[in-house]
């Protein structure tokens, strides 16, 4: 934990660009938890779900924890399934950026065509290092096939107010945030709330981090509203793993993203010939890598895993997906 802060040492792992990119990023993408009903302040949200602790040790992969953490919410209280620990090593490897750590786009890239595996396949070995946090050794037939099972997620963004973000908590059951931090802070970054930066009065750079929201959220403490979430230092920071953001956090201007993801739903026609994310989607869906040659373009390879897949759900194979093959493809998991 303490080498993580040593600053200039080790990344934190969000690689931050300015705050107008951030902003325009933020803008660009559909937004959830704003028009839904207001959020009760007056009784705790809390859940039945447990989620283990994660530990990035030395490596930035605090991107890859993030994801992790947020599919495994999502596929236990959203999809009904049986929970199962994923891998944050399957994520941060597909999609770190040079150096260590991870950009808000390629966090959005890789939940939408790349997906994770389990813990099970790719276990994160104790004090590990970002070398091995990179590591593709995994990778395999079977290992990528599984990962391309748990793609085809859209990110979507959540207004950056503590209401906004309780509201989607609520609704969608988890919230990402991608935070700049800073050492030095009273309260630190090892407390139970933490203090946002204040640049002007200390000398020690600017970090990024990525965490993911608990599932509960707690009745105010003496009037402040508390936003919980999961730390991926261990279980010694914080509440047992757990820190709480306050509205003076949430409103510093140092939340540079807060967002959730949500299943991807086909409602476009394609053709032999469509070209763009819908077809990305399309191609992932059906078990087609991100790296398949002609990623993103309906050719005739593309064209043959719909009419396979066409045959193999009772629909006639056209390889035309119409409004049949669209509901069939959004009916799976």
């Amino acid at each position: 934990m303490k080498k993580i802060l040593v600053e200039g040492k080790y990344s934190h792992g969000a690689k931050l660009y300015s705050k107008g990119k951030h902003e325009k990023i933020h803008k660009g993408r559909d937004y959830v938890g704003y028009s839904s009903i207001p959020y009760d302040w007056t009784k705790a949200l809390v859940r039945n779900y447990t989620q283990p602790i994660k530990n990035q040790y030395q490596a930035g992969m605090c991107g890859g924890e993030l994801y992790s953490q947020a599919m495994q919410i999502y596929r236990t209280l959203v999809l009904g399934l049986p929970f199962q620990e994923l891998s944050e090593i399957s994520f941060y490897s597909q999609n770190y950026a040079s150096g260590g750590g991870m950009t808000i786009d390629a966090m959005s890239n890789g939940a939408s065509f790349k997906g994770l595996t389990t813990f099970q396949n790719v276990p994160t070995p104790v004090n590990c290092t970002e070398q091995q946090s990179e590591s593709t050794k995994w990778e395999n037939t079977t290992t990528l096939a599984d990962c391309l099972l748990k793609s085809g997620i859209q990110m979507v963004s959540v207004h950056r107010d503590i209401d906004s973000i309780a509201q989607a908590i609520r609704d969608y059951k988890f919230v990402g945030f991608m935070v700049g931090g800073q050492n030095g802070q009273t309260p630190s970054w090892l407390s139970f709330i933490p203090s946002p930066p204040t640049p002007n009065t200390n000398s020690n750079p600017l970090w990024g981090h990525f965490l993911c929201s608990t599932t509960n959220i707690p009745i105010p403490v003496n009037g402040k509203k508390l936003i919980p979430f999961y730390q991926s230092w261990g279980d010694s920071v914080g509440d047992k793993g757990i820190q709480y953001f306050d509205e003076n956090y949430i409103n510093s201007g140092y939340i540079y993203d807060a967002f959730t993801f949500t299943k991807f739903l086909f409602n476009k026609d394609l053709q032999l010939g469509s070209t763009g994310t819908d077809v990305k989607y399309l191609q992932v869906k059906l078990g087609m890598p991100s790296n398949t040659f002609g990623f993103g373009i309906f050719g005739p390879k593309t064209l043959a895993v719909v009419k396979s897949y066409q045959l193999k759900n009772g629909i006639t194979p056209t390889g035309y997906c119409g409004i049949l093959t669209r509901n069939s493809l959004n009916s799976k998991i």
